[in-house]
C-alpha cells in the first residue's frame, strides 16, 4: 500500500509523515509532494492508493486535486487536512468523495483512524471490481459455450428438416438437453449413442 502527502509547508509533510512511520499501518512507501503539479505526476507514475492533501495550497487547492483525480480512472482514496474549521471547505471535500476532513495540528489517533478507514474502503472497492471482471470473464466463457450448442442444435434440427440458425429468437433453452435426446431419437431410431458422431463430428 502507497501513501502521498501533499502539502506547501514541508514541516506539515514531515510531521504526518513521522506519525505514519511510527503507527502500526503497513505502508510500502510514502511520497511527497509541496504542490498539486509534483503529486499529479507521483500519482501518475507510482499510483498511490492513499492520498493526504492539504486544502489550501499556492498553485492549486486539495479539492481542485481530488476534482481531477475523480476525472480519471485512478483508483485512490483522499484524507483531507486543513487548517481551517470551514463547513464549506469539508462539504467540498466530501462531495469529491473524501474519506475524512482533519484539522491541523494532526491529532495522531485522528489520523491513524482515517488511513485505516481510506485503506479499508479501497481494498473493498477493488476486491468488487476484481469479482466484476470475473464474472464478466465467466459470462464471456458461457456466451462461448452457449454459442456452440446452438451451432449444434442448428445441424440437428437441419437433419430434420427444421431452419434454424444462431441468430433466431431462440437464442437460449433451458431444456436443450432433452431436445438434443429427442432429436436423436428421431434421427436414430433405438440409438443412444454420440449424436456428434452419428452427425459426422
Amino acid at each position: 500500500m502507497k501513501l502521498l502527502i501533499v502539502d506547501d509547508e514541508y514541516h506539515v509533510i514531515k510531521t504526518v509523515k513521522y506519525l505514519l512511520q511510527m503507527s502500526p499501518i503497513q505502508l510500502d512507501e510514502i511520497f511527497e509532494a509541496q504542490s498539486a503539479k509534483d503529486a499529479i505526476t507521483i500519482i501518475e507514475k507510482e499510483h498511490p492508493e492513499i492520498l493526504i492533501t492539504d486544502v489550501l495550497m499556492a498553485d492549486v487547492t486539495g479539492l481542485d486535486l481530488m476534482n481531477y483525480l475523480n476525472n480519471t480512472s485512478i483508483p485512490i482514496k483522499t484524507i483531507v487536512i486543513s487548517g481551517y474549521n470551514n463547513f464549506e471547505y469539508i462539504r467540498a471535500a466530501l462531495k469529491e468523495g473524501g474519506v475524512d476532513y482533519l484539522l491541523k495540528p494532526i491529532d495522531a489517533d485522528q489520523l491513524f483512524a482515517a488511513v485505516e478507514t481510506a485503506i479499508d474502503q479501497w481494498q473493498k472497492e477493488d476486491a468488487r471490481k476484481k469479482q466484476t471482471l470475473q464474472h464478466l470473464d465467466m459470462i464471456h466463457s458461457m456466451s462461448s459455450l452457449c454459442k456452440e450448442t446452438l451451432l449444434y442444435l442448428s445441424k440437428i434440427f437441419n437433419k430434420l428438416g427444421f431452419i434454424f440458425s444462431v441468430s433466431d429468437p431462440l437464442l437460449f433453452f433451458p431444456a436443450h438437453g432433452k431436445i438434443l435426446a429427442w432429436a436423436g431419437r428421431k434421427i436414430y431410431p433405438g440409438s443412444e449413442g454420440n449424436l456428434k458422431e452419428n452427425l459426422g463430428e
